[in-house]
């Protein structure tokens, strides 16, 4: 077999190294064995291993928000794999259908779960909610593949803007730029109504998150000696609901920004507008 030439095999090569440099996520993992890179957490009351797929999950928490404004703590059962469902428990669920001691379950590898896209609510008054403001942000029972379980939800790749994750923490969503559209905005106008309690300038409350908030923030959180990342956690949510000094304890680090965020339309809360709770309500 003739050797390839120099110019086939630096063709070879370079696309090697291109492959090997794209990320995990380039790669579609096969059902029920997603890496933990393509998972993100879902807030549920007593578990820490409710997981789905980054971009319903981000969905999901989104929704959640809403849910939250209305009362509603918005989460899957009370069971493993009630989100993300690996194969392996795929597996020994359709085994106990087969066996008729189950619920139908899914033939292994071709589950909305294993692909991380699917949750089974906890109750039917989450189910009446999710009805009433799912769809909006990809997430209703119309698009299930169990029409016969009123607890499976399906969600829908292409409906939602999609924004950046708010996190499975609950009264502290993560916040960076790009979060705002249906029940993120209420929490961003929070945050920008807070650092403008602190003394920040060239940020306006419009709900929307852009790069004058992010500078904003980046600057409340260095003079408190706060990791400067720009987006939100637990430890920015308690300074920044913290009393503000008198006069005001922060400058913006761009105040030549200041109405970049307020857009041609104005505040688009999208088609979920909602409050943020009392943090005493959650």
């Amino acid at each position: 077999m003739p050797r390839p030439s120099a110019a086939l095999r630096a063709l070879l090569i370079t696309a090697l190294l291109v492959l090997a440099a794209l990320p995990a996520t380039t790669f579609a993992a096969p059902n029920g064995r997603l890496p933990a890179a393509q998972l993100a957490a879902v807030w549920h009351p007593d578990r820490d291993d409710h997981t789905l797929a980054q971009e319903s999950a981000a969905a999901w928490n989104t929704l959640r928000l809403c849910a939250d404004a209305d009362g509603l703590p918005l989460h899957g059962v009370d069971k493993p794999g009630s989100a993300y469902r690996d194969l392996d428990r795929q597996r020994r669920l359709f085994e106990l259908f087969r066996e008729g001691r189950g619920n139908p379950a899914a033939t292994p590898g071709r589950s909305n779960h294993g692909a991380g896209v699917a949750i089974d609510l906890d109750t039917r008054r989450m189910r009446a909610w999710l009805d009433d403001n799912g769809r909006p942000l990809g997430w209703a029972k119309a698009w299930s593949d169990a029409p016969g379980e009123w607890w499976h939800i399906r969600y829908r790749a292409g409906i939602w803007d999609r924004r950046p994750d708010p996190g499975a923490r609950r009264g502290a969503p993560r916040l960076a730029e790009g979060s705002g559209g249906p029940c993120q905005a209420p929490w961003v106008a929070r945050l920008q109504e807070r650092l403008l309690a602190h003394g920040a300038t060239g940020v306006g409350a419009q709900g929307r998150f852009g790069p004058a908030t992010e500078r904003s923030l980046r600057a409340f959180q260095r003079s408190l000696g706060l990791p400067g990342t720009g987006e939100t956690d637990g430890a920015t949510w308690s300074a920044l609901t913290a009393a503000a000094p008198a006069g005001g304890g922060i400058a913006s680090a761009d105040a030549g920004v200041a109405h970049a965020e307020a857009g041609a339309g104005g505040l688009d809360r999208g088609t979920t507008a909602c409050a943020p709770p009392s943090p005493d309500a959650l």
